[in-house]
């Protein structure tokens, strides 16, 4: 529970709260626990990778055409027409 407080894991654990706060700092030094952030799981929401692409495409083949075209490949999540170098 990364979001407990070494007070409250010292209570909850009935030890000092001077042995938990050691006891985290080795394991850090360490490298046992590596970080306190939210980690998201992405294959837990159903993606397996995520990619961000852009596209620059001939202007002669239509954007209308190479949206359709990538409309159909099922792992393909959005779409969006970006303005810079790219196009999609």
């Amino acid at each position: 529970q990364p979001r407990m407080s070494v007070l409250e894991a010292s209570r909850t654990l009935q030890v000092a709260r001077a042995t938990v706060q050691a006891r985290l700092d080795r394991m850090q030094r360490l490298g046992v626990i590596s970080g306190w952030g939210p980690r998201v799981d992405p294959a837990a929401l159903g993606y397996g990778v995520v990619a961000y692409c852009s596209l620059t495409i001939s202007q002669d083949a239509g954007h209308a055409a190479v949206v359709r075209a990538l409309e159909e490949i099922p792992e393909i999540q959005e779409i969006h027409t970006v303005s810079g170098e790219s196009d999609l």
